[in-house]
């Protein structure tokens, strides 16, 4: 599978807008299940997803070393299945590690914020550049 995709965009540049086609990476819905229980959900690409969960699983101190801890990893198209031992679940744990899901999957609705500010595209595009340029 490809790892990028085309989609229609809409470009803001000198006060006009412009249709364009623009090039993405391609992120699809993964699913990591331990020990057929503990389930976590990330954004990510299809490429490499054995590599994924164990740097994912060792970032997070769910496995100190992959060769100590593991019986099997399987992967079955985005869905990624781990046998480990000696697992303990860590309830704290906050996922910083992903980019789009996690946690933040988990919020059904965000409730609606009162507020009176107004952000002109002008004082948008401008702020933006400023960011770029800090970076």
């Amino acid at each position: 599978m490809k790892l990028t995709r085309n989609i229609n965009a809409i470009s803001y540049k000198n006060g006009e807008n412009i249709q364009k086609s623009e090039e993405i990476v391609y992120d699809e819905t993964t699913n990591l299940k331990i020990n057929n229980k503990h389930k976590y959900n990330f954004s990510s690409i299809n490429n490499s997803l054995k590599d994924f969960a164990t740097g994912y699983m060792i970032g997070e101190g769910i496995i100190k070393k992959l060769r100590r801890n593991k019986k099997k990893i399987n992967i079955n198209g985005m869905n990624i299945d781990v046998e480990i031992e000696n697992y303990k679940e860590k309830k704290d744990l906050v996922l910083p590690s992903d980019s789009a899901g996690g946690w933040r999957s988990k919020i059904n609705s965000i409730s609606p914020i009162k507020s009176d500010l107004k952000v002109e595209k002008d004082e948008l595009l401008l702020n933006i550049e400023k960011l770029r340029k800090k970076c």
